[in-house]
């Protein structure tokens, strides 16, 4: 068994703030530099499957198990409270349509920057280490598409 010490995990998001012309939305207690050097992704412009949004994802699944209901539509809010075998489906057959379901148009870059939110998740050790976790949610990636 491995014990991880964390002081404190920051995921507070709240006013919105411009880095280096990047809009982006600043979470309490993130340090400049975490923001400073954020990743930056850049994708292909023939790419179909942009960045999206968790949120406008979230109701177009069902939560399963072993292809059974076992609840409501998630929400962000309730997303935490599945129990880890829980699969979220698609409402939609995926594969007898040529959906749009997974071709998200909301990280679609305008200008070379998308409206796909991501999440930081920092966190503050003893001995004032700080690590930062940079996601980006993806509704589909087809791999070699």
């Amino acid at each position: 068994m491995v014990a991880v010490l964390v002081s404190s995990v920051l995921v507070c998001l709240t006013a919105l703030v411009a880095v280096d012309a990047f809009p982006v939305k600043r979470a309490c207690g993130i340090p400049d530099f975490v923001l400073k050097y954020a990743p930056l992704s850049y994708l292909h412009s023939s790419e179909q499957y942009w960045p999206s949004d968790i949120a406008a994802f979230l109701p177009r699944v069902i939560p399963q198990v072993d292809f059974k209901t076992v609840g409501e539509t998630p929400t962000l809010q309730t997303l935490s409270t599945l129990a880890s075998n829980v699969a979220l489906t698609s409402v939609e057959d995926i594969l007898l349509h040529n959906t749009e379901f997974f071709k998200s148009t909301v990280g679609k870059p305008e200008n070379g920057v998308s409206g796909a939110p991501g999440t930081i998740i920092v966190v503050e050790k003893p001995g004032g280490i700080t690590d930062a976790f940079h996601f980006g949610f993806f509704a589909w990636n087809y791999g070699n598409a």
